[in-house]
């Protein structure tokens, strides 16, 4: 069999499966210095980094630890603080508010200059206030309705369909169609930050508070709102 060595910076690894993708892998590990650490907040009911229920995470979980993160699940309640060697904090869709401490443990986190990861949910903002309100961010009211749903074959309008991407390394790379089932539209106005709209819907899309039977179309004085509506902010 072909074994590959692969090495950086005084650092190496042997690979014994040689592709683009276990060169690509390898060189992250070796290019991590030290242990770092990616933390899922447990405790409210989050999606979980390391579950197979089909809304956990354990996909990316298992990505993260092939690029060389150890992926450990974090109860700040238990802890009070971040472990400095986190690289990212992934705060996946609580189904249970945050006490106002641990929302304070995540905005110091955040200040000092670590990285968040925020997946809503369809909960909104609204398990974590005090959060969204330090970071600049709000929900609007309802859910996305866009007809470019039916385009990619979706049976329901409440799937949010997003086709071009800023040029922003979190996206960048990202050159096909994607699909957000039920999403939630995300105003942000950061006091001190510069914020970037990450994922945003067509001009045909808007917010709709009503229930979505028949036919629906959008209703300003409701406060529905056409496109492009934000999805995501970095």
């Amino acid at each position: 069999p072909v074994e590959l060595l692969v090495e950086y910076d005084g650092r190496s690894e042997r690979l014994v499966r040689v592709s683009e993708q276990a060169v690509t892998s390898a060189l992250q590990r070796l290019a991590l210095r030290g242990e770092r650490w990616v933390v899922g907040l447990a405790g409210h009911g989050e999606a979980s980094l390391a579950g197979r229920a089909n809304y956990d995470l354990g996909d990316f979980g298992a990505a993260l630890a092939r690029a060389g993160y150890r992926v450990q699940p974090l109860t700040l309640a238990d802890t009070g603080q971040v472990p400095r060697n986190a690289a990212l904090v992934v705060l996946a869709a609580p189904q249970v508010e945050l006490s106002r401490a641990e929302q304070a443990v995540l905005l110091d986190h955040v200040a000092a200059g670590g990285n968040l990861l925020w997946l809503l949910g369809d909960r909104g903002t609204s398990r974590a206030a005090q959060l969204a309100a330090g970071l600049g961010l709000e929900s609007l009211p309802g859910v996305v309705v866009d007809p470019a749903a039916a385009t990619v074959g979706a049976a329901e309008p409440t799937v949010a369909v997003v086709a071009r991407y800023p040029d922003h390394p979190a996206v960048g790379q990202l050159a096909t169609l994607s699909v957000f089932p039920g999403a939630v539209a995300l105003d942000a106005a950061p006091d001190g930050w510069t914020a970037t709209a990450l994922l945003q819907t067509g001009a045909q899309s808007w917010n709709e508070t009503g229930p979505v039977k028949g036919e629906v179309t959008a209703d300003p004085a409701r406060g529905e709102r056409r496109g492009p509506l934000s999805l995501g902010w970095a």
